[in-house]
């Protein structure tokens, strides 16, 4: 689910203007890598997740009901992400639960549960953890890297960042990130430009507010994880408590 105020066309690849670090780890692994052992992770292909089940099997009846109206497309995205949800809260508690859709659209975890959920065309991942530990708040994103336009290089990225030829994919994926990890906590809705990107190694970035995002005030540094695999670009960001 793309969270900004955006609409966007991605359809062509963009020119990198360095080198971008492929990871070798499984080819099933995309956001495993980058967050601690005490977040629990579900990933698969889109494909892989509900081609041995109907397209809506598994899926609690608020769920089913929510998406009940999408192109199949849309449903299976969407199927994909609740089932593997299911999947992270078995290994988290033991029990799996619904996971319905706010009015905002986001999703809706169990008391006492932070989670995010994120999907490219082909990949869906789910990170949770509970609530008390070490995080306050989680925000992950997958995108296909070969589908964004450089044009869209103005919408996304701020001067600094064009400036900079940082890879339009890693800009666009890391706010996303972001707000997720931080709109459960404000309920407050971002642009791309109330952010500013840059990296800090080949695997973090750091992201600065440009403005006041509820408590969290313009100026706020908040630190995340990169990795570009087969193909997608995988950020992930973990608010500590």
């Amino acid at each position: 689910m793309q969270c900004y105020h955006v609409c966007v066309e991605l359809a062509h690849s963009i020119p990198f203007k360095f080198h971008m670090k492929t990871d070798t780890v499984s080819d099933s692994c995309w956001i495993r890598p980058l967050l601690p052992p005490e977040i629990f992770v579900a990933e698969a292909t889109i494909e892989s997740a509900h081609t041995e089940t109907g397209l809506l099997a598994g899926l609690f009846s608020e769920e089913r009901e929510a998406i009940a109206r999408a192109v199949p497309r849309r449903q299976a995205e969407f199927a994909s992400g609740r089932r593997l949800a299911h999947q992270a809260l078995k290994q988290l508690n033991g029990l799996a639960c619904a996971i319905p859709v706010a009015a905002d659209r986001s999703p809706l975890w169990p008391a006492g549960i932070i989670g995010s959920i994120t999907h490219s065309e082909s990949v869906a991942a789910v990170a949770v953890t509970r609530v008390g530990g070490a995080w306050q708040a989680l925000g992950i994103d997958l995108a296909n890297i070969q589908r964004f336009e450089p044009d869209l290089a103005r919408v996304i990225c701020t001067p600094a960042e064009r400036a900079a030829a940082l890879p339009l994919p890693l800009v666009f994926s890391a706010k996303e990130s972001l707000f997720k990890c931080l709109h459960p906590l404000t309920k407050v809705w971002m642009d791309f430009s109330d952010a500013e990107i840059s990296l800090s190694s080949d695997s973090e970035f750091v992201a600065v507010l440009t403005k006041d995002c509820g408590h969290f005030a313009n100026g706020t540094v908040i630190t995340g994880r990169w990795r570009e695999h087969a193909g997608t670009m995988c950020t992930a960001i973990c608010l500590p408590a």
